[in-house]
């Protein structure tokens, strides 16, 4: 199974992966040798016995793939651990991406896309208090976050049509069922 979690800035995306990731023992991140961050983790959970790859970096209060680079070397990364295990990932759009989705879920791999249905108001204020924390003190134009919102619908409705399993939920709604697709055989 994966599990692609979209949705603007301040959705509550990397949140959702971090509320996931606590329920599980980590190992050691997987890096890449030039960098600082770790492109994934394999984590697992003894009880019951369950095994979890998360794509990107969760260091950091914004984290997801956007920390990678390469939209190549994550979708290289989320195909190859799918062959062996649950995979979890998330960030904003970027170009392409639905085609990589669409790809997945044409070369067999169970995918299920995600997107958070949260108040863009809300997304609003979570970027605030973000910059806040950052000490970063200038005034939020909003047009990108209500811009890329309107992203995520056009790639959620492309998907859908493509035959790729999507759903819009809130954040609680997503935690949970992100959970039973993931624990899912």
């Amino acid at each position: 199974m994966i599990v692609n979690i979209r949705g603007t800035s301040g959705s509550g995306k990397s949140t959702l992966v971090k509320r996931i990731m606590a329920e599980y023992q980590e190992s050691q991140p997987l890096r890449i040798s030039d960098r600082r961050q770790p492109i994934g983790y394999h984590l697992w959970n003894f009880q019951p016995p369950i095994n979890l790859h998360v794509v990107g970096h969760y260091e950091t209060a914004c984290g997801g793939c956007d920390t990678i680079s390469s939209i190549d070397q994550v979708y290289q990364e989320v195909q190859a651990a799918a062959k062996h295990v649950p995979v979890l990932y998330e960030g904003i759009m970027v170009s392409g991406e639905s085609r990589r989705c669409i790809e997945l879920h044409r070369a067999g791999f169970p995918v299920t896309v995600i997107a958070l249905d949260t108040d863009i108001n809300t997304c609003l204020d979570a970027i605030l208090e973000r910059r806040k924390a950052r000490g970063d003190t200038r005034p939020l134009n909003p047009d990108r976050t209500i811009r890329r919102l309107g992203e995520v619908r056009r790639m959620m409705e492309h998907l859908k049509v493509a035959g790729v399993p999507t759903l819009w939920l809130d954040r609680e709604a997503a935690y949970q069922e992100t959970r039973r697709l993931l624990r899912s055989e």
